[in-house]
């Protein structure tokens, strides 16, 4: 009977040892395996008699430990858990833009880029991810636009300035889609798709050695 007795508390305690809360373990080191991020901050997140902040914090660590293998549904899901409990948490509605964007929804990352700026009007980032989404919709004028912004916001922002480069090309005006993608180069020298979308516009214009000069350096920094 004891030892009967000692079989079934041993198996009603290793439920307990499970969800013992570990903020150290959901809101430290980046490169501890994402299962195991996720599953210290589902402990904390999901305790409804916890904290708002400190669930809403949980829900967005869980949020990018879902992004690092890539499930964006969850972490789309987890972001608007932190928008819930925080509605003013700008890098949850910029995080779920980005997410949206992964999975190939332009509208609902420009709604929440949108957000962002409205919260956070210097938010340089927010402007060139929603140029970014613009660029893919085919709206270059607005795209521009916001690739614009972003570097009034922040000039040293160099994917700001390599993405209005892209915008420019495709407007044909290949020598300020060069001068931009310079300052992109200038801020961030091994850039490799500026280096080759620059290559791209110099022989667009026929000015093919420097292509080729950016092609060479592209492949020195990246040789795949």
């Amino acid at each position: 009977m004891v030892l009967a007795g000692m079989l079934v508390l041993v198996g009603l305690s290793e439920p307990a040892l499970a969800v013992v809360k570990d903020p150290a373990l959901c809101f430290g080191d980046a490169k501890v395996a994402a299962d195991r991020r996720i599953a210290a901050c589902s402990v904390i997140a999901e305790d409804v008699t916890g904290a708002s902040s400190l669930r809403a914090k949980a829900y967005f660590f869980r949020a990018m430990a879902l992004d690092d293998n890539q499930d964006w549904d969850g972490a789309i899901a987890d972001y608007g858990e932190v928008i819930a409990l925080d509605p003013k948490q700008t890098s949850a509605y910029f995080n779920r833009g980005t997410d949206w964007s992964n999975k190939g929804d332009d509208d609902r990352a420009i709604s929440d880029f949108n957000i962002v700026i409205s919260l956070e009007p210097s938010a340089s980032d927010a402007y060139s991810s929603r140029g970014s989404a613009f660029l893919r919709k085919g709206k270059v004028d607005a795209a521009i636009l916001d690739f614009q912004q972003a570097i009034e916001a922040d000039p040293q922002n160099g994917r700001a300035h390599a993405e209005l480069g892209s915008a420019l090309a495709v407007t044909g005006e290949q020598e300020k889609a060069i001068a931009a993608y310079d300052e992109a180069i200038r801020i961030d020298p091994t850039d490799v798709t500026a280096l080759i979308n620059r290559g791209i516009a110099h022989a667009a214009k026929g000015g093919f050695d420097r292509a080729i000069a950016d092609y060479d350096t592209a492949l020195g920094i990246d040789p795949r």
